[in-house]
């Protein structure tokens, strides 16, 4: 399916031109870019047929991302009750909420992995280059997006940041199996990368999974004596780099005044929950209807900050379990590829820190990790009863799932 090739290349392209300087006067504060996508993603179900076959798109599959956003549209009756605010007001407040349909535009195209990897290569090399030129070469081209001060350097990123983690860790499952030097150059091109822009929540979760996929190769004999060497020179280069980064994270953490800890303690002790709250959230409260959001904000106090913690005080618990429930189940998982897993490890720790609601790139990140581990899963099914001729009822019956 040659057109699934370019599903994600046109993301970046749109997230880019709406941030060069030249086209933003044009916006008028409009979320166009968001529009935008809305309407690429519309066009999935018009331009694809679904396939009936052996159909992603279908009741089991789709059921955790209605919970998800069933439980974001619960949190539109606490808005109500707790600031007056109308279902016309938050569907306009929510409006970054619906990019969740992503989800069910995959399951519906149901684009191979084959695809996806080779559209995010592709989306890779635009982004980097990107921020090369936003950063080093014609910066007064862009607005600035996504701004990340770290040793007196200034390293402008667009959004879409994790989505680079898919195909490098898609290299770094292959390297445990062939170690084949293309591989090998993929993957360093990526933390070199990861390593420029100091992104802490993507790099030191990214050192730990690629390291580990190293020295984990089937093939310990090329693989140990490169990853000495590569680690060697890993460390000679980015050594002060790692050192800073994780000496500003200590001290941060260690910091009352620092945004996530004051964030993670309001939350947690001083913002004021009632069963209702606890279970459905507080929801997206517009600046139209109450200055609450301005206020904690003014104070250094972000939802997006805390992760869990924050989504759950805004959107309740029903989407926090299906995330969890999600991860550890793949997690668990003895059949599913080690990539998809690094993957879903990855998202899990960022969790911590970052929000996966209203943001485009980290909502695409999760559903592509589902999606991932759907057709992984029915891949494997299928080569597991063709090779034994099961059922399906049998296949399920020897394997236990």
């Amino acid at each position: 399916m040659k057109k699934s090739i370019y599903i994600f290349i046109i993301l970046l392209l749109i997230c880019e031109v709406y941030s060069l300087k030249i086209f933003n006067p044009l916006f008028l504060g409009l979320d166009l870019g968001y529009i935008l996508l809305y309407i690429w993603l519309l066009l999935g179900f018009v331009i694809y047929r679904r396939k009936t076959k052996n159909s992603f798109y279908k009741t089991n599959n789709i059921i955790p991302f209605c919970l998800i956003l069933l439980g974001i549209f619960l949190s539109m009756f606490s808005a109500y009750i707790l600031y007056g605010q109308t279902l016309i007001q938050s569907l306009i407040a929510y409006r970054r909420q619906y990019f969740w349909i992503v989800a069910f535009v995959l399951l519906y195209v149901r684009p191979s992995v084959r695809s996806i990897i080779k559209s995010l290569n592709w989306f890779s090399i635009i982004y980097i280059v990107t921020t090369l030129l936003r950063t080093y070469i014609i910066p007064n081209w862009f607005v600035e997006r996504e701004l990340f001060l770290a040793s007196g350097e200034e390293v402008l990123y667009g959004l879409g940041l994790p989505l680079l983690t898919i195909p490098m860790y898609y290299y770094c499952g292959r390297i445990r199996n062939y170690f084949e030097l293309r591989d090998v150059l993929y993957v360093i091109c990526y933390v070199v990368f990861f390593v420029l822009v100091k992104n802490r929540s993507t790099l030191f979760v990214v050192i730990i999974i690629v390291f580990f996929s190293f020295i984990s190769s089937k093939k310990k004999s090329i693989a140990i004596p490169i990853t000495v060497i590569l680690g060697l020179l890993f460390f000679y280069i980015s050594f002060d780099i790692i050192v800073e980064l994780n000496n500003e994270t200590v001290s941060q953490v260690g910091d009352s005044d620092y945004n996530r800890v004051k964030a993670l303690d309001y939350m947690l002790f001083n913002s004021n929950k009632d069963l209702m709250t606890l279970l459905l959230g507080k929801g997206f409260i517009s600046s139209h209807v109450s200055n609450d959001m301005a206020n904690l904000m003014m104070s250094g106090i972000y939802n997006s900050d805390i992760g869990f913690v924050g989504y759950w005080d805004q959107y309740g618990i029903i989407p926090i379990i299906v995330f969890t429930v999600i991860i550890i189940k793949v997690l668990m998982s003895k059949f599913v590829p080690f990539y998809i897993k690094a993957i879903g490890g990855h998202i899990l720790v960022c969790s911590i820190t970052i929000s996966y609601m209203g943001f485009a790139s980290n909502i695409m990140w999760f559903s592509l990790f589902y999606y991932l581990y759907l057709y992984s899963n029915y891949r494997i099914r299928r080569f597991i009863c063709k090779l034994h001729r099961f059922s399906n009822r049998e296949f399920k019956r020897v394997l236990h799932v």
